[in-house]
């Protein structure tokens, strides 16, 4: 009886090991001989796992998609996912803001950043120059920025609903201040408007990360009596550092990282 069951529980853990690495898709992919993969260090990673580590801000410093993650992070931004991801953070956004208390001797603002926030450029993203990622972005960015932005809807939603809440709204790009009415037209051209200032990066600026200029124009900010009830962004370099806010929100960006 002792060997029957030993044979037994030999066979169900042999059957259930086989079974998690054929259903495992990360455990399915190997890691090239060279013991590198491209993101550049030595890591199992399958799409679905590189996106989501991206959010979590657990895959850090890389610099482009994964070649082979091509079609993968295609269909998760046309298909209805990432707009269905988008609402998820505008939905938690608005239920922060109608609860929210406000400091009776502080100006509460809500900030956000405005490229792959307020404004979309996936048709960029998905040109034959950049391909979904997989290569840098190009130095035409802003030139087409300037005559193809799109709306992101569930951030208009939510952006029109903290102004009718009397939020006051500030737009924090890394952007040079060079590329102001390039971002002003983009920005109109999508519906906004009631914005109280666009914060660009001046000269002054140049060479500061954008943590550390992001940081610096919100400790300006608090000099004025203004405190950032909630900060929102598509990067982890939007909504790190000083002053980040009371609370932070993300928009889902799998297509690049800025440091």
């Amino acid at each position: 009886m002792r060997l029957s069951l030993l044979f037994f529980f030999a066979t169900l853990l042999s059957t259930s090991h086989a079974s998690f690495n054929s259903d495992n898709p990360i455990r399915q992919l190997r890691r090239p001989s060279s013991g590198l993969t491209e993101l550049g260090y030595d890591y199992k990673i399958n799409c679905q796992s590189f996106r989501v580590g991206v959010e979590a801000n657990n895959v850090r410093d890389w610099s482009t998609v994964p070649s082979y993650c091509k079609n993968y992070i295609k269909t998760y931004l046309t298909s209805k996912q990432w707009g269905l991801d988008v609402e998820a953070v505008a939905n938690e956004a608005y239920e922060y803001a109608a609860t929210f208390q406000k400091d009776a001797f502080l100006k509460d603002i809500w900030v956000f950043d405005v490229e792959e926030t307020l404004v979309s450029n996936l048709n960029y993203l998905a040109s034959s120059t950049v391909q979904y990622g997989t290569q840098p972005l190009g130095l035409n960015y802003y030139e087409w920025l300037r005559a193809n932005s799109t709306v992101v809807p569930a951030m208009k939603e939510l952006y029109d609903a903290l102004l009718e809440m009397g939020f006051p709204i500030f737009l924090l790009s890394a952007a040079p201040s060079s590329e102001r009415e390039t971002l002003v037209i983009a920005l109109e051209d999508a519906g906004y408007s009631g914005w109280k200032k666009l914060i660009l990066r001046d000269e002054a600026d140049n060479g500061k990360s954008t943590v550390q200029f992001k940081s610096e124009k919100r400790q300006e900010l608090k000099h004025f009596h203004y405190r950032v009830a909630a900060n929102v962004g598509d990067q982890w370099s939007d909504l790190t550092g000083e002053e980040a806010g009371i609370r932070t929100f993300k928009v889902p960006n799998p297509v690049y990282y800025v440091l």
